[in-house]
């Protein structure tokens, strides 16, 4: 029936009151709805979207409250994720890591953040939305504060910023006194709904900061912090700055205005190229020189990357890995000749590309993507891993380390 009338759906039950009740409580309290299987079929024979049912259900029950898209309806509109297939594709796998990356390329908040070095670029782009000039930063004093989301003293608080209002959970803590001797003491911390409060309070607290609107660069924001005492730790500006710098920002660059993806922005990055790979043709399985590029797991994420499907020319590694060849001269890797396809890769067990270089041809890579792993094998070629902004991780084969 509904199939030929989806009207009916304002009409009839199609969800039972006891589980509308629970959906009402959940709006109510800002919760994500957990949609059942009987609402994904009757979006599919009507064509109306999955909020769209329980609103319509909602309404025929008398109530004024409504669902809201969730964030992969809220992005697959998105004009940057519906011109890039890639993106879509990434999108419609069910995992939150996914979901993250896209909402970061598309510029829009994540609904939470990732735990890991993935999670850096979380950080960065709910910084970037709040107007922070600095979300580098931001992200840096995250990772350092709760060991990259590992640690965070209270719900949703991304930066471990203590309550002065007497509530929140209460832990101990490690400090340091005027003569940087360490201490332990007790503290009371803020908690906050969603991780997007915690970066908009961020950003207002340290306001307050001498020196913090005033600083031009990375360093100086890091430094007028510590000098204000928002934190004891003596080694705090070096630890922040070296997080900083790992992820190739440069903490001694000016500020800049950009409003592009927070993942491709060159805010504070090294602008130079760094030369890290040489292409060849060592090893087991070599078929001729070329560059074979796989994509493997990240430990630090709960999802398993390992040998999952990517583009040829996958958006991020157009933007992040480069060949110097003497023919085609600084071009994207993708820009290059197909000499292995996914499928014939997959016949012979594996999962990748094999772009097509000569010998010797030089493979850089921008900031702040990175090595992460490298190591020489018992045939004499490198294992390279690489590690995008995104924290996708992809492996190099048959070459040689730069």
């Amino acid at each position: 029936k509904l199939t030929n009338n989806p009207e009916l759906l304002q009409k009839g039950k199609y969800i039972s009151d006891s589980f509308l009740g629970l959906i009402k409580q959940k709006i109510k309290r800002g919760q994500p709805i957990v949609i059942p299987p009987v609402v994904y079929e009757i979006s599919r024979v009507t064509h109306i979207k999955p909020y769209e049912v329980i609103n319509q259900q909602l309404q025929r029950s008398g109530s004024e409250l409504r669902a809201q898209p969730g964030v992969v309806d809220m992005l697959k509109d998105r004009d940057e994720v519906r011109e890039h297939q890639a993106l879509k594709e990434i999108l419609y796998r069910p995992f939150t890591s996914n979901i993250n990356n896209v909402a970061n390329a598309a510029g829009q908040k994540v609904g939470r953040i990732r735990i890991g070095t993935e999670g850096y670029a979380d950080v960065v782009s709910l910084a970037r939305q709040t107007g922070f000039k600095a979300p580098n930063v931001a992200a840096a004093i995250w990772a350092h504060e709760t060991g990259y989301g590992k640690f965070m003293s209270g719900r949703n608080n991304l930066f471990n910023i203590k309550s002065t209002d007497g509530t929140g959970p209460t832990t101990m803590t490690k400090e340091y006194d005027q003569n940087n001797r360490a201490y332990t003491t007790s503290a009371q911390w803020r908690t906050y709904e969603a991780p997007s409060q915690s970066v908009d309070d961020f950003m207002k607290f340290i306001s307050k900061y001498p020196g913090v609107a005033e600083a031009q660069t990375p360093r100086e924001l890091v430094t007028a912090l510590h000098s204000g005492n928002y934190a004891t730790d003596p080694e705090y500006v070096r630890r922040v700055v070296g997080v900083m710098s790992s992820y190739g920002v440069n903490p001694d660059a000016p500020f800049m205005q950009y409003s592009g993806p927070p993942t491709r922005d060159p805010n504070h990055s090294s602008s130079t190229l760094q030369h890290v790979y040489n292409v060849g043709n060592i090893g087991w399985g070599s078929t001729g020189p070329h560059l074979d590029t796989k994509q493997v797991d990240n430990e630090n994420t709960p999802e398993n990357e390992e040998g999952q499907f990517f583009h040829y020319k996958d958006p991020e590694i157009m933007e992040y890995i480069f060949a110097d060849d003497p023919e085609l001269g600084l071009i994207p890797i993708g820009d290059a000749p197909m000499t292995g396809s996914w499928e014939s890769h997959t016949k012979r067990g594996s999962n990748g590309y094999d772009y097509g270089f000569e010998g010797g041809v030089k493979i850089l890579i921008k900031p702040p993507a990175r090595v992460v792993y490298s190591q020489t094998t018992s045939h004499g070629d490198t294992m390279m891993i690489v590690e995008l902004p995104s924290g996708r991780r992809f492996k190099f084969h048959h070459g040689t380390a730069a």
